[in-house]
């Protein structure tokens, strides 16, 4: 280590020196190594290239205070205009999983944030008036209803822009930036945070935050391959779906199939402006979502597979927007049975009513509980409790699983290892007819409590 006689001062990477003024007993000279910061009481006011050290006190630089969340989810929603009745939504969703989740509760103590990402608004401003000049005024009689007309322009012409190029490229650019500054503003406020982030997204933002997780740059912080941090071996269903792409690209190799000459296969049009995230995401939710239709149309030889640990895919089957993602993902989901979302209840257990979505609280536990005593996402979310301990599927397993005695030794023989992607839910509440749901279903998912249920379960 190197001094400046010259100036009392002297530095380099890690070790820094710092002189103020003088004291009765000569120099006093601060050193920061690393995080602590030294006071030395220098003998002589005369700084030599070793100091002749009289005290050495250590004055340590106080910790961050410790942070109140191991989870943050970060909320990106769909078509339309969310002002402030959609933040108010979000405090209400941070208010009821906190009673759900909360330290005794019969659901176990999860510490989640969940921050609203609103991007609607920013990118009508740089629209400007365009809409609002080219839309007939509402002053006939029969003129198409006021409320009407402003709720498609609120609403449906998001999926216009979407569809545009410049402004689709505007709207990845603005929810990517939004989603790393508040996962940075997040950090600032709570430095000690160590935690897993996950998106949890709604309708349009569904596909946005596709989009943005499938066309990372290969240098961005979310390409590690490192998920160690993240979940332990079996906890991904994103990892079996990778396992089982490697094998249909072996196959296709073997077979010469690398090009199928029936299909032309789908560049994004922006995959190479995407902008990186700063963050890794654990948990990729998708609710009400269009992907299944919009990727089908696209006409993907390889559906890609997004930059998550996890993809749940949530849908009220109801909701005219929603579709699956698992035909994409692989044909022999077609297979698989429907699984319910179970309902949530509080209070003493109460047995279901027989319907194919109805559980008791015991289900839950069969759900979430592995009976062989590992605390595995495998086992707990996606394994083979999901079918064979829980009453929530619409028909029976298939007859080739009936057989199967041994969950363990088949496990690997199966494609996909039982995991799933697709989760339903019913519509809620009483309604008059077979479509009164339709106005409800695409908007349901944000408080329902077995959402809510299922996304604290998820968490690990």
């Amino acid at each position: 280590m190197e001094t400046n006689g010259g100036n009392g001062s002297a530095n380099n990477s890690f070790i820094d020196f710092k002189k103020e003024g003088n004291t009765m007993n000569g120099e006093k000279v601060f050193v920061t190594i690393g995080q602590h910061k030294l006071d030395l009481k220098m003998k002589s006011a005369k700084t030599t290239n070793i100091p002749d050290l009289e005290d050495i006190s250590i004055e340590h630089q106080p910790p961050p205070p410790p942070c109140p969340y191991d989870h943050l989810i970060l909320v990106v929603h769909g078509i339309g205009k969310h002002d402030s009745g959609y933040f108010g939504m979000i405090e209400k969703l941070n208010k009821k999983f906190d009673k759900m989740f909360a330290y005794g509760s019969s659901c176990g103590m999860k510490r989640v944030k969940f921050i609203a990402i609103e991007w609607h608004s920013v990118i009508r401003d740089e629209l400007g008036t365009v809409i609002q000049d080219v839309t007939p005024p509402s002053t006939h009689a029969k003129s198409l209803p006021k409320a009407i007309r402003a709720a498609i322009d609120d609403s449906f012409m998001d999926y216009v822009l979407f569809n545009d190029f410049e402004f689709s490229k505007k709207i990845y650019t603005e929810v990517t930036d939004q989603l790393n500054n508040q996962y940075m503003e997040f950090l600032k406020t709570y430095p000690a945070f160590d935690g897993k982030v996950s998106l949890y997204s709604h309708s349009l933002g569904t596909i946005i935050c596709y989009d943005i997780l499938t066309n990372q740059p290969t240098d961005a912080l979310c390409q590690s391959d490192d998920q160690r941090q993240f979940a332990k071996d079996g906890d991904s269903n994103i990892a079996s779906w990778k396992k089982v792409r490697a094998s249909q690209l072996h196959q296709e190799r073997l077979q010469h199939l690398d090009v199928n000459p029936t299909k032309r296969e789908f560049k994004h049009p922006h995959s190479s402006t995407f902008s990186p995230l700063v963050f890794q995401t654990y948990n990729f939710f998708t609710t009400g979502s269009p992907i299944g239709i919009i990727c089908g149309l696209r006409r993907y030889n390889h559906f890609p597979i997004p930059l998550a640990v996890n993809w749940f895919n949530i849908y009220n089957i109801c909701d005219p927007v929603a579709y699956l993602i698992e035909p994409l993902i692989d044909k022999s989901f077609k297979q698989n049975p429907t699984y319910f979302l179970p309902k949530f209840r509080t209070g003493s257990k109460k047995k279901g009513s027989g319907n194919d979505d109805s559980s008791s609280d015991e289900d839950f536990d069969n759900l979430f509980i592995n009976k062989r005593g590992s605390s595995t996402l495998t086992d707990e979310v996606n394994g083979s409790n999901y079918n064979s301990h829980n009453s929530n599927v619409d028909q029976k397993p298939p007859p080739q699983q009936q057989q199967q005695q041994n969950p363990d030794s088949s496990k690997d023989e199966k494609p996909f290892s039982n995991y799933r992607f697709d989760y339903a839910i019913k519509p809620t509440g009483i309604h008059i007819s077979e479509y009164s749901p339709l106005l409800t279903a695409h908007s349901d998912y944000w408080l329902a409590s077995n959402v809510l249920y299922f996304i604290g379960n998820s968490l690990k």
